[in-house]
C-alpha cells in the first residue's frame, strides 16, 4: 500500500513520516477490506480495545464488559487481523500500529463520549 501511494509523491521523506493509520489510502483499505467485513460485535470489541497499547483477555473483558475476550483474541489472531502475540503463551497481544491508529480514529469519530469511560475501566 505504501509503495503504491509513494509513487505519487515527490517528497518521499515527508510522505513516509506522515504515513500512518489515518493516511487515507491505509484508512480506506483497512476500513473497507478488513474492518467493515467484521461482525458488529467484533467491530465494537476492536474499537473499545483500541485504547490499549497491550491487551490480555482479562483486561479486554474489563473494558468491554464482556466475558468472551479470549476466544475473540484467538479469532483475531487466527484470522490475521493485525494482532500480534507478545508472549509464548499467547496471553498478551497488541494491534499492528497502523490498524490501532485506524481503530482509535474510528472510535473517536463514532463514540468520543465512550473514550474516557474505557480509560477509566482500564485503570481499574
Amino acid at each position: 500500500m505504501a509503495a503504491l501511494s509513494l509513487r505519487d509523491h515527490s517528497n518521499t521523506t515527508e510522505f513516509i513520516r506522515a504515513f500512518a493509520g489515518t493516511h487515507r489510502f491505509v484508512f480506506d483499505y483497512l476500513a473497507e477490506e478488513i474492518l467493515n467485513r467484521q461482525s458488529p460485535a467484533t467491530q465494537d470489541f476492536l474499537g473499545a480495545t483500541s485504547i490499549l497499547d497491550q491487551m490480555a483477555a482479562s483486561l479486554c473483558d474489563a473494558i468491554t464488559q464482556r466475558t468472551d475476550s479470549q476466544p475473540i483474541l484467538q479469532y483475531l489472531e487466527q484470522s490475521n487481523l493485525f494482532i500480534v502475540p507478545l508472549d509464548d503463551e499467547r496471553r498478551w497481544y497488541r494491534y499492528h500500529h497502523l490498524f490501532a491508529d485506524l481503530l482509535h480514529q474510528r472510535l473517536i469519530e463514532s463514540r468520543p463520549h465512550l473514550v474516557p469511560e474505557l480509560h477509566r475501566r482500564a485503570s481499574v
